[in-house]
């Protein structure tokens, strides 16, 4: 279970962000010092909150007009435009982990977790950089193990977040899609336009999911899943994952499907300090007519 849990949210961390290009400081020095004006934003810096977009970001600090109002989107400059740099930022956050919490008894491992950041990343902490094994890719959840990294009191987190590599442009007709360029990258494809949402200017550039911190012990579970499936007493099955009924010789009418048992897969990955395994269990559930005993 998770000895410590903190969402780093605007009431429990202070979050700044600024362009990559009017920024002359590296991820190491965001990341050690009090460079970001945390307690006095100026420009290029500007307050957010996490989870945001760049381009909500924007809008919020009054860069940008709201895109929700009128034809106020034609006045956001397109990516496909202006180039990747408009859209490319540091988001800079420092937090305090309580003295009280701070006690970590011998095996015990912190972690960073960021459940979605379009598009690729780099992250550094307190002076030094987090590696990743994969740098890319909207929906990937990330678990970083910032033991080595994490202090007690106040601790400083730098994360640089890049737009899509392939943002495509938006041709002069519209069209659904754009030029589909962006579909060389795993990301939301509607961003590039489609016949029910107009392109969106940053293709969704940002840090979209919450970012939070665990203390857990040297072993943990993640990503956890189950398979059912059903079958009845004629040998056909239902495979729910599917939400189709597979013929085993019985009849295939759907309706007269009554299954006698329910079988469950349960997988789940199993992290500890070193290489991460897998384990499985594995469970059938009989089913109990009313007035029966135990199955």
């Amino acid at each position: 279970r998770s000895m410590f849990f903190s969402k780093l949210h605007p009431h429990e961390a202070e979050w700044v962000a600024a362009r990559l290009d009017l920024v002359d400081h590296s991820g190491q020095d965001l990341s050690s010092t009090t460079t970001p004006p945390f307690d006095d934003c100026q420009h290029p810096w500007m307050p957010t909150s996490v989870p945001s977009t760049v381009l909500a970001m924007l809008v919020e600090n009054g860069i940008y007009p709201d895109p929700y109002v009128g034809l106020n989107s034609k006045e956001i400059p397109d990516i496909g435009d202006c180039g990747a740099s408009n859209y490319t930022y540091w988001f800079c956050c420092r937090f305090v982990i309580p003295e009280n919490e701070w006690m970590v008894p011998q095996g015990k491992r912190w972690w960073l977790f960021m459940d979605g950041v379009n598009y690729s990343l780099q992250c550094f902490m307190n002076g030094s950089e987090i590696p990743l094994e994969v740098d890319r890719g909207m929906f990937l959840r990330r678990a970083l193990d910032v033991t080595d990294f994490i202090k007690a009191d106040t601790n400083y987190l730098a994360i640089l977040v890049k737009p899509p590599d392939h943002f495509g442009k938006i041709p002069p007709s519209g069209g659904q899609g754009g030029d589909h360029s962006l579909a060389m990258d795993v990301t939301a494809q509607f961003f590039e336009g489609w016949d029910w949402i107009i392109p969106i200017a940053d293709r969704g550039t940002g840090i979209w999911g919450d970012v939070y911190l665990r203390r857990t012990g040297q072993l943990r579970l993640q990503d956890p899943y189950v398979i059912t499936s059903f079958k009845d007493d004629k040998g056909d099955s239902w495979d729910a994952e599917e939400d189709s009924l597979h013929d085993g010789g019985g009849d295939d009418d759907d309706a007269d499907f009554a299954p006698e048992w329910a079988s469950l897969e349960v997988g789940m990955r199993l992290v500890n300090a070193g290489p991460a395994t897998r384990a499985r269990v594995v469970a059938t559930i009989t089913h109990e007519e009313e007035g029966d005993g135990e199955a």
